[in-house]
């Protein structure tokens, strides 16, 4: 016999570590769904938007044990000006970049699904629960999938994310995943930022260091599209979340922070966390004043030298969907899914036709006025 039981505040979730951490430890999970990641991320979370709250569905057994937690938050929102929705999901879901599934491996997870949909229809707080950043290769979503298809309309989507295996001389990746001519562009922008003075790569990996170093990485990536949009690091609450990200306990040394220095000047950085042999590249900005030289190009390729010349790392991954303009450092892949599931069938055809087809118009014409770039 299962219960659900949801998980509203800050206070009780704290309550809750010892059982994350339990779960946690159970199975193989990226530090991104670590206890204190996640907390700090609920923290930014509420403190930027007050319609969004916690909503985490815990699921115990007969004996009062915990054996699966689901996170996510509630918002009650009034999409394209009209239709009022309630959502569960990840508020940014960029800053959790993968959604793992905290269940004890030793009961069945078609039974954890089924009482988490049981108790989804009886509770009518919410119209759309959409989980995003799931690896295909959590193999529990398929069981969630099959069984949420049979109770409600679901979509279902697959998206890329670059991943670079560092398991040859950086020279011998060169010549076997990158073309030619991307190569040759990167060496003539490099020789020309040599015509503006001497190319260093600093890198700062402690918390003190980083910290210090922290507001001129937020300056240069505002001095681009991002600062107009006024969706840069320096104007928006992920600024703030990325800053405490490097005062979690045992975080030191995972946070890196490179800068591509020209002469005296740092042009472009890069904000990334290593973590069980892998990098993963979570924010890069460069000064827009340089961008006919591509900044932000010669800085991933410096970085990736001096990864691949270590000899640590194992895999570079790029966090991200996989735009056009990465495909000139690889061209491997790690997938994921976005799931949308919706509640009621008329809600979710009205949603669907904003959604897809008149919301992503509005929001490309938006961009357009805004002259915003995807290339960084």
């Amino acid at each position: 016999m299962y219960t659900v039981e949801i998980i509203d505040s800050l206070k009780k979730f704290d309550e809750l570590k010892p059982e994350w951490d339990r779960l946690y430890g159970l199975r193989e999970h990226s530090i991104f769904f670590s206890f204190d990641y996640v907390k700090n991320y609920f923290q930014i979370i509420l403190e930027k938007f007050k319609n969004v709250s916690i909503s985490i569905f815990i699921i115990k057994d007969a004996s009062g044990k915990i054996i699966a937690i689901f996170p996510f938050t509630l918002v009650n929102t009034r999409f394209c000006f009209f239709l009022n929705v309630k959502i569960l999901y990840q508020e940014d879901f960029s800053l959790l970049p993968f959604y793992r599934f905290l269940i004890d491996p030793s009961v069945v997870v078609k039974n954890i699904s089924e009482v988490l949909i049981e108790y989804l229809k009886q509770n009518q707080f919410w119209d759309i629960l959409r989980w995003y950043n799931i690896p295909v290769d959590e193999t529990c979503f398929e069981h969630f999938y099959e069984e949420f298809s049979k109770n409600f309309i679901v979509e279902k989507a697959v998206t890329e994310t670059l991943i670079i295996e560092v398991n040859k001389k950086y020279d011998e990746y060169l010549r076997a995943n990158i073309k030619k001519k991307d190569v040759k562009e990167f060496q003539r922008q490099h020789r020309r930022l040599t015509e503006l003075g001497a190319i260093k790569l600093v890198v700062f990996n402690t918390r003190e260091s980083i910290e210090h170093e922290l507001p001129r990485f937020y300056e240069i990536e505002n001095k681009n599209w991002k600062g107009r949009m006024g969706t840069s690091l320096l104007k928006t609450y992920q600024g703030l979340f990325f800053k405490r990200l490097i005062h979690l306990p045992s975080w030191d040394q995972k946070v890196n922070l490179f800068f591509l220095q020209v002469g005296k000047e740092y042009i472009a950085g890069l904000y990334a966390v290593i973590d069980q042999a892998t990098f993963y590249l979570l924010k890069a900005g460069y000064d827009e004043k340089y961008y006919k030289y591509s900044p932000s190009t010669v800085l991933m390729y410096l970085v990736f030298e001096r990864l691949f010349h270590e000899e640590i790392i194992k895999h570079i991954d790029c966090i991200g969907d996989f735009y056009s303009y990465e495909r000139q450092f690889g061209v491997t892949a790690r997938k994921k899914y976005t799931c949308f599931i919706y509640r009621k069938r008329q809600f979710a055809q009205i949603y669907m036709l904003l959604h897809n087809k008149i919301n992503p118009f509005f929001i490309k014409y938006y961009n357009r006025i805004k002259n915003k770039s995807v290339e960084d």
